[in-house]
């Protein structure tokens, strides 16, 4: 499974209909307690993730306002998947505690959302997605 999370679905659809014409098992979530509940439902099977930084979330201590909601998802995805890919599609590349993650997490890379060619975003996923197996069947 490929988690995906966006608040804001208009700016990501080109990315999400492309996995989806990939075929690729997907579940996109756009709030920031729905996230936490796949992440918590379906744990180890989440093989790869997107998320966005900036969303809105019931816990705006714990976010800054929103502006880091996506590092808290990646916080609990970690957790429970501590080899899995995650992409962060963001507005906030250069934001200190966004490389910061990148830089000590070696399975995260950045991308900034206005430059994300969907295209080649859908082929470092299903790359790093179909990797996960390592010659077993996928999901």
């Amino acid at each position: 499974m490929i988690l995906f999370f966006d608040d804001e679905k208009r700016w990501v659809r080109n990315h999400i209909a492309e996995l989806e014409r990939r075929e690729l098992p997907l579940t996109v979530c756009s709030t920031f307690e729905s996230a936490i509940e796949q992440i918590t439902s379906l744990g180890v099977q989440i093989r790869c993730a997107i998320l966005d930084i900036m969303a809105p979330s019931n816990q705006p201590e714990r976010t800054d306002g929103g502006l880091i909601t996506g590092l808290l998802v990646y916080q609990t995805l970690r957790n429970k998947q501590p080899t899995c890919p995650v992409y962060f599609l963001t507005n906030l590349p250069d934001d200190a505690r966004v490389r910061a993650v990148a830089k000590n997490d070696p399975l995260v890379a950045v991308r900034p959302k206005d430059k994300a060619n969907y295209d080649e975003l859908a082929d470092e996923v299903e790359k790093a997605y179909r990797a996960q197996f390592k010659g077993r069947p996928h999901e």
